[in-house]
């Protein structure tokens, strides 16, 4: 049997897209109708949760996938022998796992604070309200607004970037 009739058999897994990358895909129709009414949001405030969590997700997953492939080539030509012997399917998978949860986490902050606002033209956005509460204009809530975004920010960037970096800059250094 050739190289050929082995791929025929074990079929091309190359052309199977990432689930983040088809996730991100199935989601650019509705920001295109965003875009194309004018920037008015027609879909709730359920589906503005939604997709806007969708993206997050996938942008922290191809973060970590990319880092965890930094991590295992480091391990693969660093360190041979333990490699050979500790990497598993299993291990594998159970880390794919844990980068879509890992990834799910972070983005949850987008189910509590995204939502629709009605501006004064009638037309509705799909925005963040880290206030907590419908009172866009209160003093006091909007002070309190910033310290969460200020930690959620700083949460995403610790883990999101700067942790990712630092190992990949690590793997490669």
């Amino acid at each position: 049997m050739g190289a050929g009739a082995e791929d025929e058999e074990d079929g091309d897994h190359s052309l199977v897209p990432s689930p983040g990358y088809l996730l991100f895909t199935l989601l650019i129709p509705f920001f295109a109708v965003y875009i194309l009414l004018g920037f008015h949001w027609v879909f709730g405030m359920a589906i503005c949760k939604l997709l806007n969590t969708c993206i997050s997700m996938g942008m922290f997953t191809s973060i970590f996938i990319l880092t965890l492939i930094s991590l295992d080539l480091y391990t693969i030509t660093q360190h041979p022998i333990w490699s050979w012997n500790h990497r598993t399917v299993p291990q594998a998978q159970k880390l794919a796992v844990g980068v879509w949860l890992a990834s799910f986490s972070l983005s949850a902050p987008y189910l509590a604070f995204q939502e629709t606002h009605m501006l004064d033209g009638g037309r509705i956005i799909c925005i963040n309200n880290y206030a907590l509460s419908g009172d866009w204009n209160g003093d006091k809530l909007q002070g309190m607004g910033r310290w969460v975004h200020l930690s959620v920010f700083m949460v995403w960037f610790l883990l999101g970037f700067l942790l990712p970096f630092c190992t990949t800059m690590g793997c490669y250094g």
